[in-house]
């Protein structure tokens, strides 16, 4: 491809000078990817409301308004339309930019010319610096925005209630379909009933099933005079009629002629024979409904002539057949694909069903319509056919909306549908040319890829003629400030031979350029890498004479493209040649997304994945929404069995029958609060089935205990019931979260940071949804429902950690207006999925004939003319696959690495790359892929993998990239004789491995830094109570016979008294006080045998406090006090492995620290209540405790950075005596 770029480049800048200066005729401008068309917008903006614009404002207000009376009427009179809400904020903060840097008279905003601003510099710096006062006047919005804005203003001319809600979610529609539905249900089922209400009945289709599909229309936009035609009448069956017999006749005029020379090919004659017959039908007159089924049913539906069919679309023909049909094998390949088209739709028909469907959902459409109309409750397509109303019906509405406009501007125009053309045009290209606002449109025909969000490049296309013959122009844009020369380069090999202009589907490739001087130095690719790559995975094949390259499953090669792109950033990073956020992976769909992220996560790669539909397909989440719909819903048993067998609760499968049959469903519907007969009721269903489960289940003893789980769940499913109805939303979510510690349970799992992340944006959201529903539950849990069901879109979670450098993952329509330096275009032979009967569908088309029709299915049954909009839809698509690819191509600023399975044929299902089913196939189109390009990667692999690579003329590197298996099914290496030594070597070391394994696993994350001491006084605790045993004698009342867990208690109220002293003011009082509160709690807290005990040695030690001299050497210290109950948190010591050391992290508290006032040392204490009469046992206790001191130590002496270890003290509260455990060392 040979270009003018010089011819191109002046083209582009007097484009510019244009849209900025040029503002009484309507411009088109077709802004090519990368080339700065928000600076543009903005651009034309700001010399709109720096020139002329503010000289008519003046004229209009007079010499007498200020600047700031101008600066607003100016501004008041732009309207910007933008494609997302994040545009509109964008293009309002750089217009805002743009005038404060005019204000300051710095250098000029980019896209702006001297030449746009009429004004002096002087003058020129005060106008910018009004109307960046004035911002708030500047309406910028999206087109939905501006029509609800519209409508707002004119709700009695649309006999509206004048406060719109727009229904953003949807649940205002779904209320209302389930109420219409409900107020019909008695006289549709009662006597005698509704026929067509009892046909959807019989074939399946309730009251649910009519809801959801009525809820669906409302959602795509239908009005009852969608459904007005008979879809069965005399014109629908006509033109289907019509259709078939033309598609048919098609055919037979390429084979009939040719049956005498077909010889042998049998089935092909026989294919003739019933085309002719059929036709012998259709020509006998007009046909009803079932004759035309009726005839193509017998004479080829039952024929089997799919196969044949078959092969004449892929141009696949017999010897005979190529003898007599070669000249004609492009036309027959079509005729061929017409027929199979028609075919596969008459097949898809069912009348009965259909006109059932319409006599039941159309009078509920019209119910719901009135119902939403009186509540003020719009979808936003309503918005768009409200306000497309009122500018076509109302001519007063009209003329206001033109005078406060001066100028309009409109963003992303190729991604508008037919409704949007009509709102723009009946603004500024109808009425008298003198009333009309100027016009200024953006839009690339090249990006437009939401055909499946009702994007019409026809309809743009119209717009753009009607433009013209108003007297405005169309202007390109196609010099590019993002990539490098070699990524745009590859972009126009890649376009020119696929996209191929055709009205209405496909626009017209129009090469991109650098500018003049150049592409910006940060276009480089990484140092060492091409800036183009192309890996492929496949087979390879070693066997015979030379090396081949064959097809990998889709699937596995999804799996090797994931691997390697995680590979290849990580080594990037590692190296340091890129940063995380460099990196953007764009992706077809989502359907693979796990792959890619798992790879990133395996190698510690961070991402942020933009909104898509697998958040709400994360186990954990789906857990998380079971949980609250069984919460908010008691009759959701479905909810609350997956609740049951989720990781928190972990209920077998083999329990849930035999739970049913011990009546758990009636008990779970019924508890609505902690305790009670429903809970008693769930406890013993919980135990008849733990005795019913038989012993031998298979995985039974890994999970032995489960039923303490279940009845826990269940006693908070009835906890969190209550608090739902009772608390504030805010308070429920904590108590959720606490009570069920889902995050905890997930945490523990394999990629848990990943699944607390996602479970703490759930709840985030979820208390939000629960204050928006004004306390009505069962809203919230259908929400949910529809939202898991329907794989709602959600922004997927990450770890905190995981900040804004980080790998971003995307759809390509997601990354529409973004640009990267490192992309990865992934999946690319993903293959789409083609056109599936939907249960319900609503979409407008245009007919060969430009009538505008609408095609639907109600309850699987399509409307005769569905095939139409098929036929278009397949071609949209086909379009839109090109488009797509150029979008990805275009992200990248310096490298493009393009990821697919090895295709071995191109266009398999045609000539032409509508036929392309990925975007691999249109790749395998490119200009200069190497000759043999597979025989050649496939030979280079074969003598080493590494270097399985090679450079075209254009500098793209084509990579065969190595089986992570390190063989391929074809080209394994010779097998070895076993070394039997060797492997007695590796089993004894997997074993080794494998203890060494479930040791560090058994090791706690966190553990008390006092675990030793605890676990050696347990010791003596046990000890003393065998020798009491078998002394027959009363213990004394010492720690040691109260037991662990007495003397903790009592501890911890004895250091809580310490902690609390206020060390300025008289300690015997206090201490009265504490210990008076002390034994309030303890002779709570103690029962039986120990309570007297244990209350006596509480007594006692705070006697020994009030006697003692620990009190006065606290007070003594005061002025040298560093921290008292100091948080310690600590990692484990390299030469901590036992297996009761923490892999993360020594925990507690160090009761005090001081610096000694005699030395200036750092000293720490911990307090002892333990009972020790004789100077033995002090030191055996001692000992016990050094460990915990020595580690309390290090940690002060880390965290003040000091030059040696602390002294360690042990206070002991009962005898008043201090040892020093551990003198300072360092």
């Amino acid at each position: 491809m040979k270009l003018d770029r010089d011819s191109l480049r002046a083209a582009d800048a007097a484009a510019r000078v244009h849209a900025t200066t040029q503002f009484d005729s309507p411009i088109v401008l077709q802004a090519g990817a990368g080339t700065g068309k928000t600076a543009t917008l903005v651009a034309r903006i700001v010399a709109w409301v720096t020139g002329p614009g503010w000289d008519c404002a003046r004229e209009l207000l007079g010499e007498v308004a200020d600047a700031g009376q101008l600066a607003r009427r100016t501004l008041s009179g732009v309207v910007a339309i933008t494609f997302t809400e994040a545009a509109a904020s964008e293009m309002s903060e750089r217009v805002g930019g743009a005038l404060a840097q005019l204000a300051a008279g710095e250098r000029l905003p980019i896209g702006l010319h001297r030449e746009a601003l009429i004004a002096g510099d002087d003058e020129l710096r005060a106008r910018a610096a009004a109307l960046r006062g004035a911002m708030e006047q500047l309406a910028v919005s999206t087109i939905h925005a501006f029509c609800g804005r519209l409508i707002a203003a004119h709700p009695f001319e649309l006999g509206r209630h004048p406060e719109v809600a727009v229904d953003a979610e949807g649940d205002a529609l779904e209320a209302v379909s389930r109420e219409v539905v409900e107020d019909e249900l008695a006289r549709a089922y009662g006597d005698p009933g509704d026929e067509a209400w009892l046909r959807l009945a019989r074939e399946g289709h309730g009251p649910a099933e009519i809801a959801e599909t009525l809820f669906e229309l409302l959602q795509a936009g239908a009005r009852p005079h969608h459904f007005e035609l008979d879809p069965l009448g005399e014109r629908p069956v006509r033109a289907l009629a019509e259709r078939a017999s033309a598609a048919l006749r098609a055919l037979h005029e390429l084979l009939g002629p040719k049956v005498g020379d077909l010889g042998r090919a049998k089935k092909t004659i026989e294919l003739a024979q019933a085309l002719s017959a059929a036709l012998g039908h259709f020509d006998q007159g007009p046909l009803e409904l079932a004759a035309v089924l009726h005839c193509v049913d017998a004479e080829l539906l039952e024929g089997s002539f799919d196969a044949k069919l078959t092969e004449f679309a892929k141009g696949s023909l017999g010897k005979a057949e190529t003898d007599a049909l070669g000249d004609d094998s492009a036309e027959l390949a079509a005729a061929a694909r017409d027929v199979q088209a028609l075919l596969r739709h008459l097949r898809k028909l069912d009348p009965e069903l259909l006109d059932a469907g319409r006599a039941v959902i159309a009078p509920l459409l019209t119910d719901a319509r009135e119902r939403l109309r009186r509540r003020g409750v719009a979808s936003f397509d309503d918005l768009l056919a409200d306000a497309a109303d009122l500018l076509r019906n109302d001519a007063a509405a009209l003329e206001r909306e033109r005078r406060r406009i001066d100028q309009l501007l409109v963003d992303e125009f190729q991604d508008t549908d037919e409704r949007q053309c009509d709102i723009v045009r009946w603004l500024a290209l109808r009425g008298p040319r003198a009333d009309r606002p100027g016009l200024f449109v953006v839009g690339d025909p090249k990006q437009s890829i939401y055909g499946w969000r009702r994007a019409d490049l026809a309809a743009f296309e119209r717009f753009v003629a009607d433009v013209e013959a108003e007297g405005g122009s169309v202007e390109q844009l196609v010099v590019n400030y993002r990539s490098s020369e070699a990524v745009l380069d590859e972009v126009g090999r890649a376009m020119e031979w696929v996209m191929l202009p055709e009205p209405g589907i496909q626009a017209h490739y129009e090469p991109l350029v650098v500018p003049a001087s150049g592409a910006d130095p940060k276009t480089a690719p990484p140092e060492g890498e091409p800036a183009l790559e192309y890996r492929l995975y496949g087979e390879l094949d070693t066997e015979g004479s030379a090396a081949k390259l064959g097809k990998l499953s889709r699937t596995l090669a999804t799996r090797r493209d994931a691997e390697a792109v995680a590979e290849d950033i990580a080594g990037l990073h590692a190296a340091g040649r890129i940063a995380w956020g460099d990196c953007a992976i764009l992706m077809r769909s989502t359907g693979d997304l796990d792959q890619y992220l798992d790879a990133l996560k395996r190698r510690g790669v961070p991402y942020s994945v933009a909104r898509d539909k697998s958040y709400y397909r994360r186990r954990e989440v789906i857990d998380a929404a079971a949980l609250l719909r069984a919460i908010a819903d008691p009759g959701d048993l479905l909810a609350l069995v997956t609740w049951l067998r989720s990781p928190a609760v972990g209920v077998p499968d083999g329990a849930l029958l035999p739970l049913w049959r011990a009546g758990l469903p009636a008990h779970a519907v019924a508890l609505d609060r902690p305790g009670g007969a429903a809970l008693a009721g769930l406890e013993a269903a919980v135990e008849r089935a733990r005795a019913e489960l038989p012993a031998g289940l298979p995985g039974l003893e890994h999970i032995d205990g489960w039923h303490h789980a279940a009845i826990d769940g269940l006693r908070a499913l009835g906890e969190l019931r209550q608090s739902l109805r009772t608390d504030p939303a805010e308070l429920f979510v904590d108590r959720l979260r606490r009570r069920t510690l889902v995050e905890g349970t997930e945490a523990a799992r394999f990629l848990g940071a990943y699944r607390v992340a996602n479970l703490e944006r759930f709840f985030a959201r979820l208390v939000t949804a629960l204050e928006d529903a004004a306390g009505d539950q069962t809203r919230v849990a259908r929400a949910l429902r529809r939202a898991v069901a329907e794989s709602r879109e959600s922004e997927e979670g990450r770890p905190r950690e995981a900040g804004e450098d980080a790998v971003q993952v995307m759809t390509i329509h997601r990354s529409k207006g973004l640009e990267f330096r490192c992309v990865y275009l992934a999946q690319l032979h993903k293959e789409s999925a083609g056109n599936r009967l939907p249960p319900v569908e609503l979409e407008g088309y245009h007919a060969p004939s430009g009538e505008e029709h609408t095609a639907y299915v109600l309850f699987g049954a399509p409307s005769l003319d569905r095939d139409l909009l098929v036929a278009r839809r397949e071609r949209t698509e086909a379009a839109e696959r090109v488009r797509t690819l150029y979008v990805a191509m275009t992200r990248a600023s310096a490298r493009l690495v393009c990821g697919s399975g090895w295709v071995d044929e191109r266009f398999a299902g045609g000539n032409g790359p509508q036929f392309a089913k990925s975007h691999a196939e249109l790749l395998d189109a490119r200009e200069g892929v190497p000759t043999d390009l597979g025989a050649l990667l496939a030979q280079l692999a074969g003598e080493d993998p590494a270097e399985a690579f090679v450079d075209d003329a254009h500098g793209a590197r084509f990579r065969l990239v190595a089986p992570d298996d390190g063989a391929t099914a074809a080209g394994r290496e010779e097998v070895r004789p076993t070394d039997l030594a060797r492997a007695a070597r590796d089993v004894a070391t997997l074993v080794a491995a494998r203890a060494a394994a479930r040791e560090r696993a058994a090791r706690p994350l966190v553990a008390p830094a006092s675990a030793d001491a605890h676990h050696l006084l347990e010791r003596a605790f046990a000890e003393s109570r065998l020798s009491s045993e078998d002394n027959r004698t009363a213990a004394p009342a010492d720690a040691t016979s109260l037991g662990s867990q007495a003397a903790m208690w009592i501890g911890s109220a004895v250091h809580g008294a310490l902690e609390a002293l206020d060390l300025e003011a008289d300690l015997g009082p206090q201490l009265d006080a504490a210990e008076a509160q002390a034994l309030e709690q303890l002779a709570v807290t103690f029962s039986g045998e120990t309570r007297d005990a244990g209350l006596d040695r509480a007594r006692a030690l705070f006697e020994a406090l009030r006697t003692g001299p620990l009190p006065t050497r606290l007070v003594e210290l005061r002025e040298g006090l560093l921290a008292r109950e100091l948080p310690v948190l600590l990692p484990p010591a390299p030469e901590e492995f036992a297996p009761t050391d923490p892999l993360g992290a020594w925990s507690g508290a160090i009761d005090l620290v001081y610096r000694d006032p005699g030395t200036d040392e750092v000293v720490v204490v911990d307090f002892k209540t333990d009972a020790v009469e004789s100077k033995a046992a002090r030191v055996e206790r001692e000992t016990v405790y050094a460990p915990q001191l020595a580690r309390y130590a290090r940690a002060v002496q880390e965290a003040l950075d000091l030059p040696r270890r602390p002294r360690c003290e042990l206070w002991w509260i009962a005898t008043g005596e201090i040892s020093t455990v551990l003198d300072p060392i360092g």
